[in-house]
């Protein structure tokens, strides 16, 4: 991927003909930039949220044993903030995992944006969803 990393547009049919995992790569990284790729599928899970509200403002369980996050993330389902998968504990994944809850939102300020475990699919923000985010 890093071949790809900061090589303009204009030059990624050239860089991508003779390999298709740097295709795939040039999809995702563009000028150097990690851009959200557009969602193809549907996401059955999003339409079936209610969203609850944040259960705290950090992670629950790094906050409960002196550890420490990089991003959090908010339990669409119920209302749970674990820390990120780039943090030591990956507490938003464990709740996931332990719940079975598979939306799971930024809950870092400006950013807005759902990931669906499930789908594993990058999902818009419901408006019902914005008053909790920061």
């Amino acid at each position: 991927m890093d071949a790809v990393a900061g090589v303009g547009r204009a030059h990624r049919a050239s860089l991508t003909e003779a390999d298709p995992l740097l295709e795939a790569a040039a999809d995702i990284l563009v000028d150097g930039d990690c851009m959200q790729k557009e969602t193809t599928m549907e996401c059955t899970h999003l339409a079936a949220s209610e969203p609850h509200p944040p259960q705290g403002r950090g992670c629950a369980e790094c906050l409960a044993t002196g550890g420490r996050w990089v991003h959090l993330r908010l339990c669409i389902g119920c209302g749970h903030v674990g820390c990120c998968d780039s943090s030591p504990g990956k507490h938003a994944t464990r709740h996931f995992r332990a719940a079975g809850h598979p939306l799971m939102a930024s809950f870092e300020p400006g950013e807005r944006w759902v990931w669906c475990y499930v789908d594993e699919a990058t999902l818009d923000v419901p408006p019902s969803l914005e008053r909790y985010l920061r």
